[in-house]
């Protein structure tokens, strides 16, 4: 018997009886069919997102700790304490207080300093803009030192990471003064130092002077240990050097002295470079109206005990000094014949005191006069 038509949207029955799905859930598959590469593109988009945001977070933190402020600040103050002065000054020129004299600045003389900075740490970076402030702890020698740096950006290495350019601290300055400079060492260096007080930058450490023994000096040294100044004109540090002369000094200024008294005595003037005896010395009036009538020439000096003088310790060598102490004075008589024929016999304390200086190797006075 003929069937009526199914319904619209109706797939009636198979040959087994089964019921054909709807076409209206056919559809639904196919429209989750299109939605799959929207999905799929979101993911994709997201997932570019968290790489853009790990992208950032890891170029921040490579950014903090490969290239920032305080790492520049380390590999300076660790070049510093290496005694790699090139590396240092590489990274940051050091900034010379006061006009000082730069001959310390050696490298050579720093890496053979007995003591240099360590226990270096830096602080983390205050960051504003493009400028940042950090501090730097050190010590040298057993002495702790706190020291404020301050860095500028600069640009960019490669394209992303900030580059730093730290501006160098103000070094420490120490003064010597030197009245022998033959043979001077410092830090056991040969170096060529100013003769007088002088003044040297130094970058941190331990500088041990030392002036060699000669024929009149023995050999002396002093040490001293310095960090970084903390302000941008330091006051310089005294590194004390005292020379002494040493007992053939003393006994050639002896030796100077007898011959300057010995040279007065044969003059047979009354008036010699030694001041024996002056109108000056004699104390009334009638005293000095007869010395006015003495002869100036022909005196007759006998040199009855030679005075014994005391030399400077003060390690002047070059210009050196001498006198004479009581109870070591000498005394010196003479026999001088005035201009009517009279003679007169003078007595005088022999108190010399003067200075000396050294000339091809001896000791030459410069200056003498009886006190």
């Amino acid at each position: 018997m003929p069937q009526p038509a199914p319904a619209p949207g109706y797939a009636g029955t198979g040959p087994t009886g089964a019921q054909a799905a709807p076409e209206t859930r056919r559809g639904s598959r196919g429209e989750r069919k299109r939605r799959l590469p929207l999905i799929l593109s979101l993911c994709a988009v997201g997932v570019v997102l968290v790489l853009v945001v790990v992208g950032i977070l890891t170029v921040r933190n490579v950014n903090r700790s490969e290239y920032g402020p305080d790492v520049v600040a380390q590999k300076y103050m660790d070049a510093v304490a290496d005694g790699d002065l090139d590396a240092a000054q590489a990274i940051a020129e050091p900034q010379v207080p006061n006009g000082a004299d730069t001959t310390l600045l050696d490298p050579e003389i720093a890496r053979a300093a007995a003591e240099s900075i360590e226990e270096v740490s830096v602080s983390e970076p205050r960051i504003d803009g493009d400028s940042a402030t950090l501090t730097a702890a050190y010590s040298v020698d057993g002495q702790s030192y706190e020291l404020p740096l301050t860095a500028t950006r600069t640009g960019r290495t490669g394209l992303f990471f900030d580059e730093w350019t730290l501006n160098a601290p103000v070094l420490q300055t120490l003064t010597l003064d030197l009245v022998q400079t033959d043979g001077t060492t410092v830090n056991d260096v040969d170096v060529s130092l100013q003769s007088g007080a002088t003044e040297y930058a130094v970058m941190p450490g331990t500088y041990r002077a030392a002036v060699a023994e000669t024929k009149y000096t023995e050999p002396a040294e002093s040490t001293i240990s310095l960090g970084f100044s903390e302000t941008p004109e330091p006051q310089p540090a005294p590194l004390d050097v005292t020379i002494h002369t040493n007992k053939a000094y003393a006994e050639d200024v002896q030796k100077a002295v007898d011959a300057a008294l010995e040279k007065c005595v044969d003059s047979e003037k009354l008036e010699t470079d030694c001041g024996f005896f002056s109108r000056d010395a004699f104390a009334t009036e009638d005293e000095k109206e007869k010395f006015d009538t003495l002869k100036k020439d022909g005196v007759d000096f006998d040199l009855k005990e030679k005075p014994t003088v005391t030399v400077s310790s003060l390690g002047l060598v070059a210009t050196g000094s001498f006198y004479t102490e009581d109870g070591k004075r000498g005394k010196v008589e003479a026999v001088v014949e005035a201009e009517n024929g009279d003679e007169y016999q003078l007595e005088a304390d022999l108190g010399p005191s003067g200075t000396t200086k050294i000339e091809d190797d001896k000791i030459v006075i410069d200056f003498l006069t009886n006190g």
